[in-house]
């Protein structure tokens, strides 16, 4: 039900962020989002294993993966957007 809804959702002229908890959090709607031309903004668990370029094929727990990141690779995002409030979605 969410990816149809992201599928439906107009494109914005500037960036446009998905915003989900853990309960969304996979590949599959990752790659939904980025097709719709959204930045996916999710929480996921510290010791969930990634495969960003250069910490393949056994991948990278992201608690480890954050160490190597500098400021200049983040896109920093400060959500305060008022009166606006989630979508609740139905559980499957």
């Amino acid at each position: 039900m969410a990816k149809e809804i992201i599928k439906r959702l107009p494109r914005t002229p500037h960036k446009g962020y998905v915003e989900a908890d853990c309960w969304y959090t996979s590949k599959e709607m990752m790659n939904t989002v980025i097709e719709a031309g959204f930045i996916y903004l999710e929480a996921i668990k510290t010791n969930r294993i990634i495969f960003p370029k250069g910490n393949r094929p056994k991948g990278v727990q992201i608690k480890e993966f954050v160490k190597s990141l500098a400021l200049k690779d983040l896109d920093l995002v400060t959500l305060r957007i008022p009166n606006i409030s989630p979508i609740p979605m139905k559980k499957n």
